[in-house]
């Protein structure tokens, strides 16, 4: 067992080498390979071989990067963990005026009936309490309001550039340049 540890400490190297290479975020390259020698050490005494260990270890890897690139996916702008606001005191001060010329313009495109379930959803109503004000099922809100916040996200990518963290929480915005004059004239 110690000598199977003191083979992955020698690792480290070629392991952070491997991911690196795969992935161009360096701190998200020492998160990964963090993972990595947790999952490695945390299931080190089910390695039935040692002589594989490297493989394994390579193995573990792949699956890690795999999973980032799977969570990227997500990352982009998931509404329904972001808080959604459009009033300017919960807008970021550093980017508020960006962020609410696109939230506002993505809200005022939506289809009436989209439009309304959403507004009436960021203003503080319940799904049910959004289908008992437009006179729809419960059903019939959930959808509207889920397929408005679609709409809203594949809009916001068009205009913004918007990266979040794991918790969804925004970490880079920026209008991309076509919109940016856009925003200079309102």
């Amino acid at each position: 067992m110690r000598t199977q540890h003191n083979e992955l400490f020698e690792l480290y190297d070629q392991v952070k080498r491997f991911v690196a290479a795969r992935v161009k975020c360096s701190t998200a390259v020492d998160d990964i390979v963090q993972n990595v020698y947790l999952k490695a050490y945390a299931n080190l005494a089910s390695l039935t071989d040692p002589t594989k260990i490297k493989p394994w270890v390579y193995q573990i890897a792949r699956n890690s990067i795999t999973d980032y690139y799977r969570l990227q996916v997500h990352k982009t702008v998931i509404l329904d963990e972001l808080e959604l606001s459009v009033s300017e005191d919960s807008a970021r001060e550093d980017f508020s005026q960006e962020v609410l010329f696109c939230m506002k313009e993505a809200i005022r495109q939506l289809p009436a009936a989209y439009h309304n379930a959403l507004t009436l959803y960021l203003e503080g109503l319940t799904h049910k309490q959004v289908s008992e004000s437009l006179g729809i099922s419960l059903s019939g809100a959930k959808s509207r309001i889920q397929r408005g916040r679609e709409r809203i996200r594949r809009k916001l990518t068009g205009c913004c550039h918007i990266e979040a963290d794991r918790y969804g929480n925004i970490v880079d915005f920026a209008v991309k340049e076509r919109f940016r004059r856009q925003v200079a004239r309102e």
